[in-house]
């Protein structure tokens, strides 16, 4: 969840930092829209779980300095800033895309390979160690208790995920919750606004999506999701990418 005060990558990609539990999900929800561009709820991508996915994009997410940190880019120009798909030598073949903590409608243009699947969380949210309150915890119970009653207050019917203007559904089944109590790394300039940096623990809790590769040209992905109670009640998320997809 990118938290508006803190909901970084509540995107809720909230400064707070973002939220996951797995459901699963009937067949017939992928035999229309624009599912057949999204991997299911269940499936593993590239040997890795949903929710180990959401962890590690909040691992990836935290370790990026603010000044250059997708989650607060406002034109897509940080969107290859420290890409797994970009690791030498063993790239991973997922590209991660950012949500907003603005709560403002964002638009960006990025540039992706045909060869990578895309991840990204529609609204999420994490609570950590290294956290102001309300998104502070000490241990991982007090963590994940955080973090869910946080995502507990996303509106299911606010959900949404667009490819090239069809929409996708069976949103409700995307939530995913991080399966571990995470370590993670904070550069001194932070998105927590933690002090001097270093490392500290987390759970994250939220809606995700996977994309399956898309084909070489232009596409729209659009993405999104609100907070419909709770003390940040009005924070939406609304995130539009233009992806220039290469051979």
């Amino acid at each position: 969840m990118n938290r508006n005060p803190k909901y970084r990558g509540l995107t809720f990609a909230l400064s707070m930092a973002a939220l996951i539990l797995g459901l699963s999900c009937p067949p017939t929800v992928f035999a229309q829209g624009a599912n057949s561009a999204v991997f299911a709820p269940g499936q593993k991508i590239s040997g890795s779980s949903y929710a180990q996915w959401s962890q590690a994009w909040w691992q990836w997410l935290l370790a990026i300095p603010a000044n250059r940190n997708p989650q607060n880019d406002t034109s897509g120009q940080f969107c290859a800033t420290n890409q797994p798909a970009n690791q030498s030598p063993t790239p991973v073949p997922v590209w991660y895309l950012a949500g907003s903590s603005s709560g403002q409608p964002v638009t960006r243009s990025c540039t992706v390979s045909s060869t990578n699947s895309i991840f990204f969380p529609l609204i999420n949210v994490e609570c950590s160690t290294r956290d102001d309150p309300p998104f502070h915890c000490t241990d991982e119970a007090s963590c994940r208790a955080c973090a869910k009653s946080f995502a507990n207050e996303i509106g299911v019917d606010t959900l949404n995920v667009s490819i090239d203007g069809v929409a996708a559904n069976g949103l409700q089944n995307f939530r995913f919750q991080s399966p571990d109590f995470f370590l993670f790394t904070l550069p001194p300039n932070n998105i927590l606004k933690a002090p001097g940096g270093g490392t500290g623990f987390s759970t994250s809790d939220g809606y995700y999506v996977m994309l399956k590769p898309l084909p070489p040209g232009t596409h729209t992905v659009q993405f999104g999701g609100a907070l419909s109670s709770g003390p940040f009640a009005g924070f939406t998320v609304n995130v539009m990418y233009t992806l220039t997809v290469t051979p």
